[in-house]
């Protein structure tokens, strides 16, 4: 773009000197800078039957209320934008689709100020440096991208404005997939916890549970079932499975209390799709772990089998057969005053002379406490950690004192501690039912090379020893047998803690360059609008201010376009700035500027680099001219 074009003399639009007045001239130098002074029609002047002028002077300033409010309003909507990416809680309160139409929402605010304050700033631009053409003028008024007889870099302005938004658009689109995560209480500010499972798998039975909780222990070790190497296990060991099965080692396994089903359901569906809640507290749990089984020879012996009745008392058995495979019996063996329950399984092949007692593996299954993490989502709850394993029996804090209760035999009357025991394996005759059929399928292993099956290693059976104690105590608690509250505990918001993950955006430094961009384009403008204010363009120019000052004898070179709007070729916009005078005070006079229009010469170059623009008032009288 090149400079303002001052008004230069035509022979053709001479007037008697009596219809002139001295002004102020903006024009172009190529040499150096000279005063220069041309005629022009005095516009004030009245004519009889014309119109009473509408038209409103202004003094020149060098910003004006409208450039205020464009900076604070586009800070404002900036500051918005970071905020709802930022702040933790606006971000969560929000959501990534909420999030996605704030920042959209914005950015469009942005872009139309922007816009704006950059179409005057290019009007401007085209006055003081450009080719000042009707062309360029028309086409930053309309928008017109495609106009023609349109400069180049009118027209690449113009579509960079275009692309802009759009491409800012597009750009925050990509910033979809971060989280965020906050603390958050509970509903009703209390969680009930107890052996129990997530709902929908509560029934009388415990196999549902049962298969549900042992099932992802499989799913993601297969090979180990075929491997005896303890160190090839590792990876086995310390690790969560499912929603509450804690792999210790390779000799003890925890299955945590849960919340109980109704909670469970109650804060998932307090969750939109995609959130989570992480719930972390104390809870008690059933552990499983091997026994030190003595050696094959000492199970053989029949006074083996009499010390450990004397030591635990009675002992019921259940035995079952699958491929061939003798796999039983299996012992339950309790005392009303110990605080652990034995139990005895055997995989035995009695076509090879093999014996229950020769096979046999006892693990101790017990109550206990733990430290666990769950990840809870609309549709899935899973365990992602425990700790502070501690095994002693069954804490007292945690449980009311039960007395004078009767239930079938399971819970004796006037019962102390020992019934949390023994209610572990209440209704016995349910392991027989449920678990004998499903049992050998975890336990037998899968077939070797030679297509011989061999046992699982020992710590998969505490795997599901300890799955199978927990679920039948879950399903007798939640569904029949023992009441609810005599193993269910509340745990208060101090005793637990509760974070909640909703999908955000990314909070990445792009995004925040992204919603940066339109007021950052704002004050440039704002800024190269304030260093070429002498330049005799408002922010007002448009088609009133033309008309209003356009000398009405060069108006003829337009013939023939008032409909189509086009021309065979570009009209240059000569500018120049005068004083009103009408009705104002001596040294007050307003400005206004006068437009010619004439045909670019063919092979003239329309300006240069070295154009610059040239201010003089004339004193005529004590008056500022």
């Amino acid at each position: 773009m090149s400079g303002i074009r001052g008004r230069e003399t035509d022979p053709e639009m001479e007037h008697d000197a009596a219809d002139f007045v001295p002004f102020v001239t903006y024009q172009h130098h190529s040499d150096k800078a000279t005063s220069v002074a041309t005629e022009l029609p005095d516009r004030n002047q009245k004519h009889e039957g014309s119109l009473p002028a509408l038209g409103k002077p202004s003094r020149r300033t060098r910003s004006d209320l409208s450039d205020l409010l464009s900076v604070m309003v586009s800070l404002l909507c900036f500051g918005i934008g970071v905020a709802a990416i930022a702040d933790s809680r606006f971000a969560t309160r929000l959501g990534q689709t909420n999030q996605l139409v704030v920042i959209g929402f914005i950015l469009s605010i942005m872009s139309f100020i922007s816009f704006k304050q950059a179409q005057t700033f290019m009007l401007v631009l085209e006055a003081r440096f450009g080719q000042s053409t009707l062309q360029n003028y028309d086409a930053i008024l309309r928008d017109e991208k495609l106009g023609s007889q349109t400069s180049n870099i009118v027209r690449f302005a113009l579509l960079f404005l275009f692309g802009l938004p759009l491409g800012l658009s597009a750009s925050y689109k990509q910033f979809v997939g971060g989280s965020t995560t906050i603390s958050v209480e509970a509903p009703h500010q209390v969680i009930h916890f107890g052996p129990s499972g997530p709902p929908g798998l509560l029934v009388p039975s415990g196999r549902p549970l049962f298969l549900n909780a042992t099932s992802p222990l499989f799913a993601g070790h297969k090979d180990i079932l075929r491997q005896s190497d303890i160190d090839r296990q590792e990876r086995f060991f310390n690790q969560s499975y499912g929603f509450n099965m804690y792999v210790i080692n390779d000799t003890a396994t925890a299955m945590l209390d849960l919340p109980v089903s109704s909670n469970m359901s109650r804060l998932q569906s307090s969750l939109q799709h995609g959130e989570v809640l992480t719930i972390s507290a104390p809870v008690n749990a059933t552990f499983a772990m091997l026994n030190s089984t003595p050696e094959s020879s000492e199970l053989e012996d029949p006074d083996y089998w009499i010390r450990i009745q004397e030591r635990f008392g009675s002992f019921d058995s259940r035995s079952y057969v699958i491929n061939g495979l003798g796999g039983g019996p299996y012992f339950n063996m309790y005392n009303s005053m110990v605080d652990t329950t034995l139990i005895l399984m055997s995989l035995f092949n009695a076509t090879n002379n093999e014996t229950f007692t020769s096979k046999a593996l006892g693990f101790h299954t017990y109550r206990g406490t733990a430290d666990g993490t769950w990840r809870i989502a609309s549709d899935s709850i899973n365990l992602v950690s425990a700790s502070n394993f501690e095994t002693n029996f069954l804490p007292d804090r945690r449980y009311p004192e039960v007395v004078g209760t009767s239930d079938g035999g399971c819970i004796r009357e006037n019962a102390t501690t020992d019934w949390r025991q023994k209610a572990i394996y209440c209704n016995w005759e349910s392991f027989g039912v449920d678990y004998n059929s499903i049992i050998p399928g975890f336990v037998i292993g899968r077939p070797d090379e030679t297509n011989t099956f061999r046992p699982s290693p020992p710590s998969i059976w505490v795997a599901v020893t300890a799955s199978m104690a927990w679920s039948n105590l879950a399903a007798q608690v939640e569904s029949y047998g023992i009441p609810n509250a005599w193993w269910q505990y509340l745990l208060s918001t101090p005793e637990y803690e509760i974070w909640k993950t909703i999908p955000t955006l990314r909070r990445h430094w792009g995004l925040y360059t992204v919603l940066a961009v339109q007021p950052m384009l704002l004050l440039i403008v704002l800024l190269g609008r304030l260093l070429l204010h002498p330049a005799p363009i408002s922010a007002n120019f448009g088609m009133i201010a033309l008309l209003a000052g356009v000398d009405k004898r060069s108006l003829n070179i337009l013939d023939g376009a008032s409909f189509s709007g086009k021309l065979h070729k570009p009209v240059i916009v000569h500018i120049t700035e005068r004083q009103y005078f009408d009705d104002a005070p001596p040294g007050t006079g307003l400005p206004v500027v006068d437009y010619r229009l004439s045909m670019k010469e063919d092979g003239v170059k329309s300006s240069t680099t070295e154009h610059h623009l040239q201010s003089t008032y004339q004193q005529v009288g004590g008056i500022p001219r």
